[in-house]
């Protein structure tokens, strides 16, 4: 990498800030969308429960269906920073915390396409890439650990180039990972693929240094286990990946449906056609790196981040080689042009200034809107209705009204934690009683049970079927419906 002048150093930073401050007021803007996730409501509950009790759940007191079954908060740190933000500005708290990680996540990247190419390009590379990131910014654990696996990529990427052994101290970011979010095997797959990229470099001609990656690699497993349920995290990620039948019902395990995010995809095909058509010299290592990061994304939606947001660090290095005129090192062989050296004079009036304006426009914004989970999800008013009217009983709720319902302190019949709770037949039977052939199942369900009132979408077919049984209608709105037991 050039050596950088300050002055050249300061235009970068400002423009850094810049793209930190659109990508930032973005999130906050579209707030609905970051708050719209039905799980936001559990995960802020138990992170409060946590806070308030001093404790880590080991069993499930969240539902009725399975309250007493094995249940641990794997993601407890993340929870207790989602309800500490909650706590202390309710939701307008949440939202700032998550455009505060996704706009470090942002930050990251830009500073990693910024070491090898022309800041203004990096700058637009990087908002172009993690726009196609805004379908997973939102208030949950695994934002928390997008700047985490930016960074790890970043550093494990740049000792292989530079045949060098990784420094120890990144395993203190599979831990911190591993507490925040259950993705953290991902970082042993980031550290293999490294370690591929220096094995195709220097083949076997340095064994001691092919040691320490190898000791690395051995030592991520057990940093992850610095946790306070030890192992567990791993294990129920085994787990859910081989037997859990729900994951094939829930949105973000599904694969890439290529009709509903066609801009994802062609987004993902513009990417491998410049990928081929610029004719990178990548490497094996590499490309199967990418190669695996496209299927990490295919089979789960969820992992849409793991292309967008560590394909272009890797990548970064080839492209300034690939195409000079857009390096960073051509740009410093330059003289200054008027902006950039009116940025670097006024450097800190101006980073002071936009600071502060974004600082305040952004809290004006939150403290004028006071936005809260859409109703979609939050479910509001018949919750509402359910706690004025002691409707305590053994309830039969829509899955995405089963983190709203938690959060509120009724217990559900299904919610968001199927990655443990749910299991076997459960979860088939809870969506193929909503179909139309699906009266008899529901009714199994109702008895199984012995529920004693609904929560449900105003056109779900088991409305009908409650009717059928003689349940009464107590409540409903242009989205929900209420039925109780007579």
């Amino acid at each position: 990498m050039p050596v950088v002048s300050p002055h050249a150093y300061r235009f970068a930073m400002l423009l850094g800030l810049l793209i930190l401050v659109i990508m930032g007021g973005s999130y906050i803007h579209d707030y609905a969308r970051v708050l719209g996730d039905p799980d936001t409501f559990w995960h802020v509950k138990l992170g409060s429960d946590i806070i308030s009790t001093g404790q880590l759940p080991v069993v499930d007191s969240y539902s009725h269906s399975y309250a007493g079954q094995p249940f641990v908060s794997k993601e407890w740190l993340s929870e207790v920073f989602l309800a500490g933000a909650f706590k202390a500005w309710g939701w307008n708290g949440v939202i700032a915390l998550t455009a505060v990680v996704a706009v470090a996540a942002v930050l990251v990247l830009y500073r990693e396409l910024a070491r090898f190419l022309h800041p203004t390009m990096a700058g637009l590379f990087a908002i172009i890439v993690t726009t196609m990131l805004n379908p997973v910014v939102l208030a949950r654990p695994h934002l928390f650990t997008l700047p985490i696996a930016a960074y790890f990529t970043a550093r494990l990427f740049r000792a292989a180039e530079a045949q060098e052994a990784p420094k120890f101290w990144l395993l203190a970011f599979i831990t911190l990972w591993a507490n925040l979010h259950g993705s953290f095997t991902l970082g042993f797959v980031i550290a293999g693929f490294a370690f591929l990229h220096l094995l195709e470099n220097i083949r076997l001609s340095n064994k001691p240094l092919l040691l320490k990656w190898v000791i690395f690699l051995a030592l991520c497993p057990l940093a992850a286990m610095i946790h306070p349920y030890g192992y567990e995290p791993i294990r129920i990620g085994l787990q859910m990946m081989a037997t859990n039948k729900a994951m094939a019902y829930i949105i973000e395990w599904m694969p890439l449906n290529a009709q509903d995010d066609f801009i994802i995809e062609y987004f993902v095909l513009a990417s491998l056609v410049g990928l081929i058509g610029a004719r990178m010299k990548l490497g094996w290592a590499k490309t199967l790196f990418i190669v695996f990061m496209l299927h990490m994304m295919f089979t789960h939606v969820r992992f849409v981040y793991v292309f967008f947001l560590l394909v272009p660090i890797i990548i970064a290095p080839h492209l300034a080689e690939r195409f000079p005129e857009a390096s960073l090192e051509k740009w410093l062989q330059r003289p200054r042009d008027v902006v950039e050296r009116f940025a670097t004079n006024a450097f800190w009036p101006l980073a002071g200034l936009i600071s502060i304006g974004a600082v305040a426009a952004g809290a004006w914004f939150l403290q004028a809107r006071m936005p809260a989970p859409p109703e979609d999800t939050a479910a509001e008013k018949p919750i509402a209705y359910a706690m004025a009217n002691h409707l305590d009983g053994p309830v039969f709720n829509e899955y995405r009204y089963g983190g709203s319902l938690i959060f509120h302190g009724i217990k559900t019949f299904v919610d968001g934690r199927a990655e443990q709770l749910f299991t076997g037949d459960f979860f088939p039977d809870y969506v193929n009683s909503g179909k139309h052939d699906g009266a008899k199942l529901f009714g199994q369900l109702v008895e199984k049970y012995k529920l004693t009132w609904s929560l449900l979408p105003i056109d779900d077919l088991r409305n009908g079927y409650l009717e059928q049984m003689g349940w009464k209608k107590a409540y409903t709105d242009e989205k929900t419906a209420i039925y109780v037991k007579p």
